[in-house]
């Protein structure tokens, strides 16, 4: 599996988007190869969005 990248973004109280990236080691230089869109907003990818956060500040505040 590819080093990848998830950035969310609330659209509403409900519901977010994502932009999911996925790089790669070229000639010593980090390359982008394949970014994909959430084909809309959705409660799921909120909900996710909320799983990263909490993972996130659990590893901080260990």
């Amino acid at each position: 599996m590819a080093p990848g990248n998830t950035c969310y973004s609330w659209v509403n109280d409900h519901e977010a988007i994502a932009v999911v990236n996925a790089y790669k080691i070229e000639g010593g230089k980090v390359v982008q190869i394949e970014q994909k869109l959430t084909p809309g907003q959705s409660a799921q990818w909120a909900q996710n969005a909320v799983g990263w956060a909490t993972s996130i500040w659990q590893d901080m505040l260990a």
